[in-house]
Protein backbone atom coordinates (compact mmCIF):
# COMPACT_ATOMS: atom_id res chain seq x y z
CA UNK A 1 0.00 0.00 0.00
CA UNK A 2 2.69 2.56 1.06
CA UNK A 3 4.26 1.61 -2.88
CA UNK A 4 1.36 2.75 -4.12
CA UNK A 5 1.12 6.14 -2.05
CA UNK A 6 4.69 6.83 -3.65
CA UNK A 7 4.04 6.04 -6.95
CA UNK A 8 1.03 8.02 -6.59
CA UNK A 9 2.88 10.73 -5.38
CA UNK A 10 4.93 10.48 -7.98
CA UNK A 11 2.30 10.68 -10.65
CA UNK A 12 0.81 13.69 -8.71
CA UNK A 13 4.51 16.05 -9.44
CA UNK A 14 4.31 14.44 -13.01
CA UNK A 15 0.84 15.75 -13.79
CA UNK A 16 1.33 19.08 -11.91
CA UNK A 17 5.55 19.21 -12.80
CA UNK A 18 8.37 19.99 -10.25
CA UNK A 19 10.99 22.79 -9.28
CA UNK A 20 14.83 22.35 -10.02
CA UNK A 21 16.19 25.09 -8.07
CA UNK A 22 20.00 25.33 -9.00
CA UNK A 23 22.09 28.27 -6.37
CA UNK A 24 23.88 29.99 -7.77
CA UNK A 25 27.16 28.63 -5.94
CA UNK A 26 26.34 25.12 -8.67
CA UNK A 27 25.77 28.08 -11.23
CA UNK A 28 29.18 29.23 -10.59
CA UNK A 29 30.54 26.10 -10.12
CA UNK A 30 29.47 24.80 -13.74
CA UNK A 31 29.96 28.20 -15.40
CA UNK A 32 33.70 27.78 -13.96
CA UNK A 33 34.11 23.80 -15.16
CA UNK A 34 32.71 25.12 -18.80
CA UNK A 35 34.03 28.56 -19.55
CA UNK A 36 36.64 29.81 -17.27
CA UNK A 37 39.85 27.41 -18.31
CA UNK A 38 43.22 27.84 -18.10
CA UNK A 39 44.52 29.80 -14.72
CA UNK A 40 41.25 30.81 -13.59
CA UNK A 41 40.83 32.53 -17.24
CA UNK A 42 39.09 32.10 -20.40
CA UNK A 43 40.85 33.29 -22.86
CA UNK A 44 38.29 34.51 -25.67
CA UNK A 45 41.20 35.62 -28.14
CA UNK A 46 44.91 34.64 -27.99
CA UNK A 47 46.72 33.22 -25.48
CA UNK A 48 49.16 33.21 -22.78
CA UNK A 49 52.20 33.07 -25.06
CA UNK A 50 50.88 35.58 -27.27
CA UNK A 51 51.86 39.28 -24.92
CA UNK A 52 50.54 41.36 -27.54
CA UNK A 53 47.28 39.76 -28.46
CA UNK A 54 44.95 38.54 -25.96
CA UNK A 55 41.51 38.64 -24.52
CA UNK A 56 40.29 36.92 -21.29
CA UNK A 57 37.72 37.10 -18.46
CA UNK A 58 38.48 36.11 -15.05
CA UNK A 59 37.00 35.69 -11.47
CA UNK A 60 33.30 35.16 -13.06
CA UNK A 61 30.63 35.72 -10.06
CA UNK A 62 27.08 34.86 -10.48
CA UNK A 63 24.37 36.82 -9.13
CA UNK A 64 20.90 38.19 -10.05
CA UNK A 65 19.63 41.41 -11.15
CA UNK A 66 15.87 42.30 -12.11
CA UNK A 67 15.15 38.68 -13.15
CA UNK A 68 17.89 38.24 -15.20
CA UNK A 69 21.39 36.51 -14.88
CA UNK A 70 24.31 38.21 -13.60
CA UNK A 71 27.81 37.58 -14.16
CA UNK A 72 30.59 40.19 -13.05
CA UNK A 73 34.26 39.52 -14.34
CA UNK A 74 37.04 41.29 -14.97
CA UNK A 75 38.56 41.26 -18.22
CA UNK A 76 41.64 41.83 -19.86
CA UNK A 77 43.02 42.15 -22.88
CA UNK A 78 45.23 43.38 -25.51
CA UNK A 79 45.19 44.20 -29.74
CA UNK A 80 48.45 45.42 -30.63
CA UNK A 81 51.55 44.41 -32.33
CA UNK A 82 55.70 43.66 -31.39
CA UNK A 83 57.02 46.58 -31.91
CA UNK A 84 61.29 46.21 -30.03
CA UNK A 85 59.61 44.20 -27.42
CA UNK A 86 56.77 46.44 -26.47
CA UNK A 87 52.86 46.19 -27.46
CA UNK A 88 52.24 49.18 -29.96
CA UNK A 89 47.95 49.26 -29.79
CA UNK A 90 45.02 49.03 -28.01
CA UNK A 91 44.20 47.05 -24.15
CA UNK A 92 42.30 47.67 -21.57
CA UNK A 93 41.14 46.03 -18.13
CA UNK A 94 37.72 46.07 -17.57
CA UNK A 95 35.70 45.04 -14.68
CA UNK A 96 32.44 44.09 -16.64
CA UNK A 97 28.79 43.08 -15.66
CA UNK A 98 27.11 40.56 -18.35
CA UNK A 99 23.40 40.57 -18.10
CA UNK A 100 20.84 37.86 -19.70
CA UNK A 101 17.83 36.26 -19.60
CA UNK A 102 18.63 32.43 -19.00
CA UNK A 103 15.95 30.31 -20.86
CA UNK A 104 15.87 26.43 -22.05
CA UNK A 105 17.16 25.49 -25.54
CA UNK A 106 17.10 21.83 -26.54
CA UNK A 107 17.81 20.92 -22.99
CA UNK A 108 20.72 23.57 -22.66
CA UNK A 109 20.37 26.53 -20.52
CA UNK A 110 21.63 29.18 -22.29
CA UNK A 111 21.23 33.59 -22.32
CA UNK A 112 19.40 35.31 -24.74
CA UNK A 113 19.22 39.36 -24.59
CA UNK A 114 22.57 40.14 -23.35
CA UNK A 115 24.36 42.94 -22.07
CA UNK A 116 27.02 44.05 -21.58
CA UNK A 117 27.88 47.07 -19.47
CA UNK A 118 31.76 48.05 -19.47
CA UNK A 119 31.27 50.02 -15.93
CA UNK A 120 31.26 53.84 -17.22
CA UNK A 121 34.45 52.76 -19.71
CA UNK A 122 33.54 54.86 -23.25
CA UNK A 123 36.61 54.04 -25.08
CA UNK A 124 36.74 52.47 -28.56
CA UNK A 125 38.04 49.13 -26.93
CA UNK A 126 35.61 49.38 -24.37
CA UNK A 127 32.68 49.46 -26.89
CA UNK A 128 34.45 47.11 -29.45
CA UNK A 129 34.77 44.11 -26.20
CA UNK A 130 31.12 44.93 -25.29
CA UNK A 131 30.07 44.20 -29.07
CA UNK A 132 32.13 41.24 -29.25
CA UNK A 133 31.10 39.49 -25.82
CA UNK A 134 27.49 39.91 -26.38
CA UNK A 135 27.78 37.97 -29.82
CA UNK A 136 30.33 35.09 -28.23
CA UNK A 137 29.11 34.83 -24.86
CA UNK A 138 25.64 33.81 -25.91
CA UNK A 139 27.58 30.67 -27.63
CA UNK A 140 29.82 30.14 -24.69
CA UNK A 141 27.25 30.29 -21.98
CA UNK A 142 25.23 26.91 -22.28
CA UNK A 143 24.74 24.80 -19.23
CA UNK A 144 23.38 21.16 -20.30
CA UNK A 145 20.11 20.78 -17.72
CA UNK A 146 18.53 17.94 -18.78
CA UNK A 147 22.03 15.83 -19.03
CA UNK A 148 22.84 16.80 -15.54
CA UNK A 149 19.20 16.43 -14.45
CA UNK A 150 19.20 12.87 -15.73
CA UNK A 151 22.72 12.02 -14.56
CA UNK A 152 21.53 13.00 -10.62
CA UNK A 153 18.46 11.80 -10.96
CA UNK A 154 19.14 8.41 -12.89
CA UNK A 155 21.98 7.15 -10.63
CA UNK A 156 22.29 3.79 -9.35
CA UNK A 157 21.33 3.35 -5.85
CA UNK A 158 23.78 0.21 -5.00
CA UNK A 159 21.90 -0.83 -1.98
CA UNK A 160 17.81 -1.03 -3.03
CA UNK A 161 19.15 -2.29 -6.86
CA UNK A 162 17.15 -0.15 -8.40
CA UNK A 163 17.24 1.37 -11.74
CA UNK A 164 15.89 4.66 -12.57
CA UNK A 165 15.34 6.52 -15.79
CA UNK A 166 14.28 10.39 -16.97
CA UNK A 167 12.01 10.60 -19.95
CA UNK A 168 9.55 13.46 -20.88
CA UNK A 169 11.36 16.09 -20.27
CA UNK A 170 9.94 19.43 -20.92
CA UNK A 171 10.57 22.82 -19.33
CA UNK A 172 8.26 24.90 -19.02
CA UNK A 173 9.31 28.15 -17.69
CA UNK A 174 12.76 29.56 -16.31
CA UNK A 175 13.17 32.29 -14.14
CA UNK A 176 15.64 33.49 -11.38
CA UNK A 177 15.21 33.52 -7.81
CA UNK A 178 17.47 36.03 -5.60
CA UNK A 179 19.60 32.71 -5.43
CA UNK A 180 18.85 30.15 -7.66
CA UNK A 181 17.65 29.89 -10.96
CA UNK A 182 14.20 27.88 -10.95
CA UNK A 183 13.14 25.54 -13.97
CA UNK A 184 9.52 24.54 -13.61
CA UNK A 185 9.85 21.22 -15.32
CA UNK A 186 7.49 18.12 -16.36
CA UNK A 187 8.92 15.38 -16.44
CA UNK A 188 8.20 10.99 -15.88
CA UNK A 189 10.71 8.80 -13.16
CA UNK A 190 10.52 5.85 -13.87
CA UNK A 191 11.74 3.23 -11.50
CA UNK A 192 12.48 -0.24 -11.80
Amino acid sequence: MRAIGILVGLWGAVAFGAEIHIAFPAVHRLLADQVVTQDGRRYVSGNVSRHCDYAYLENPRVSQWHGRLMIKARFSGRKAIDVLGRCAGFGDQIDLTIAGTPVIQRGVLTLTEIQVDTGGKSSLYARLVSAALRGSFQKQFSIDIVGRARQLLEQKDPKAGLVREVSNVEFRQVRVGPNTIILDVEFILAVR
